[in-house]
């Protein structure tokens, strides 16, 4: 019996040995196929040699400009986009032009003081000196204003921006 106890023995340590190889392989195998670091070289770009200075006509001219005054001043003669712009269009190139609503009825002259009487939209109300459209009133379009008003011939002058408009009394 003691013959078969050392067979055991000697194949429970073949056994165990396997056992040992095989989880040696096992965890080893990941490490082997790891991949390689690579490493790259970046280089610069080569420049060829005439364009590795400024060409002669830049180095030739002159570079003299014009200061401005007053950058206000500058900006006051330019006009850009409007104020709205979902509004739909009131001039055309140079010309302001009445909206279709708009109705000019009348002037009177109450203590001195000369009123324009208009409708537009349905609304019928008066309209004095320097009223602006949008803020003081909703008679005339945003941003025109009233810039005088004509009692001996009925007259309406409204103004936006830089451009005006005279409107007659029609009869």
């Amino acid at each position: 019996m003691h013959k078969n106890f050392q067979l055991v023995k000697k194949s429970n340590n073949f056994f165990n040995l396997f056992l040992l190889l095989l989880a040696y392989t096992s965890l080893t195998s990941c490490a082997a196929l790891r991949p390689k670091a690579s490493m790259e070289m970046v280089y610069p770009p080569i420049i060829p040699k005439e364009y590795q200075s400024e060409p002669p006509e830049i180095l030739d001219s002159e570079n003299s400009f014009t200061e401005l005054e007053d950058s206000k001043t500058f900006s006051e003669n330019i006009e850009v986009g409007r104020i709205d712009p979902f509004l739909p269009p009131m001039f055309k190139k140079e010309k302001l032009i009445i909206p279709d609503t708009f109705k000019f009825n009348g002037v009177i002259k109450i203590k001195n003081q000369v009123i324009a009487l208009v409708s537009n939209n349905g609304s019928d109300g008066a309209l004095s000196v320097g009223d602006l459209g949008g803020e003081d009133t909703d008679l005339i379009p945003e941003g025109w204003i009233v810039n005088k008003i004509s009692n001996d011939i009925p007259r309406l002058h409204l103004k936006y921006l830089n451009k005006g408009l005279i409107i007659d009394l029609r009869e």
